[in-house]
């Protein structure tokens, strides 16, 4: 009988107290990404030297990457990263002369462009590094014709063996495809390559002339008859 209560107790607990999994919507938060500086580092002298800045009890270090976790400029509360071990320390303090040097850590793309949202005709004037501004433009020309809401956050990464393409923090339901826009894209672009054709006409002129003329030829034996 003790056995039975037990059970029926246990069993009442199951059902009437309520599980994580019934209330995680009470947990329910937002996974997104985001790119922070990271400083990397080969150089055996330089590692030795941040070990010691930052108290990094580490034998064998290969290769150290130091991240900028609030990306406000590497120093104190960053993080480390340490291989092959692939452990992370938390940089607490760090030195004066720690900090000169790290202050001349920073990133700089090799192409970024900051400008209004606007159309994207505004910015085919510009003739330096034009191949990138084409690559912005197109991309701005595409986004336009799919997604015409607000925000989207988007990644490209590609290699010698693969392209990676990410898409987040956008509305789905306004991600459409006009086909109307396509046909006329992909007529545009026919029309484009039919008159950018470099092509040579060549005009024929067709002359007729007739010649008349008169040939004397001497017969002798004739005879002149005087009058």
């Amino acid at each position: 009988m003790k056995k039975l209560i037990i059970l029926i107790f246990l069993l009442s607990e199951i059902i009437t107290k309520p599980s994580f999994a019934q209330n995680k919507t009470e947990f329910q938060g937002r996974v997104t990404q985001m790119s922070v500086p990271v400083m990397s580092i080969t150089s055996e002298k330089l590692i030795k030297l941040l070990m010691d800045e930052f108290f990094i009890p580490e034998t064998l270090v290969t290769r150290m990457e130091i991240i900028d976790v609030g990306k406000n400029g590497f120093g104190a509360k960053d993080l480390v990263r340490i291989y092959p071990s692939d452990e992370i320390y938390f940089i607490e303090l760090v030195s004066q002369k720690a900090q000169q040097l790290m202050n001349d850590w920073e990133f700089k793309a090799n192409f970024q462009i900051i400008a209004q949202n606007t159309n994207p005709s505004v910015l085919n004037d510009h003739s330096e590094n034009k191949p990138a501004y084409n690559i912005f433009i197109s991309l701005l020309r595409s986004l336009g014709r799919n997604y015409k809401d607000y925000p989207i956050k988007l990644k490209l990464e590609r290699d010698s063996s693969t392209v990676t393409f990410e898409m987040w923090d956008y509305n789905e339901g306004e991600l459409k495809f006009d086909p109307k826009a396509a046909s006329y894209l992909a007529d545009r672009l026919t029309r484009q390559a039919v008159s950018f054709v470099d092509s040579t006409y060549y005009d024929c002129i067709f002359i007729y002339k007739t010649i008349v003329d008169t040939v004397y030829i001497y017969r002798p034996g004739l005879k002149t008859v005087e009058k």
